[in-house]
């Protein structure tokens, strides 16, 4: 009982200083969400066409999920039970990755996208 509950005082510590973290990482898991149950995304929209090119929507459908979802596994465990700042930037550097390949996908479609995919990256 008192592993657990030293584990939520210290994730509420933690929480306020690893806010856009955790931002991040939620934007990445429903980004995959989208990938995911919009199978059909990459064909009906020209907007993705540029990502298209690098590969296809369930490649990266996948990687979100795995930099989604393990970036916020990663933080709880940080903010938990034990440091992990190895972690923590492996799965900030693969986030930084994807947003900057959407923000560059969605640059030619020079419109709303473009301004609030940047804003995350």
């Amino acid at each position: 009982m008192i592993i657990h509950l030293h584990a939520w005082q210290s994730l509420r510590q933690t929480f306020p200083v690893r806010k856009p973290e955790w931002f991040m990482g939620a934007a990445t898991a429903a980004f995959w969400l989208l990938l995911s149950l919009r199978t059909d995304l990459f064909d009906s929209s020209e907007a993705y066409s540029r990502l298209a090119a690098v590969a296809p929507q369930f490649v990266w459908s996948w990687f979100c999920f795995f930099v989604g979802v393990g970036r916020l596994v990663v933080l709880f465990v940080n903010g938990s039970y034990w440091r992990t700042p190895h972690a923590r930037a492996l799965f900030a550097f693969a986030n930084c990755f994807l947003w900057y390949h959407l923000s560059i996908g969605l640059a030619a479609n020079a419109g709303f996208g473009i301004i609030f995919s940047a804003t995350f990256f």
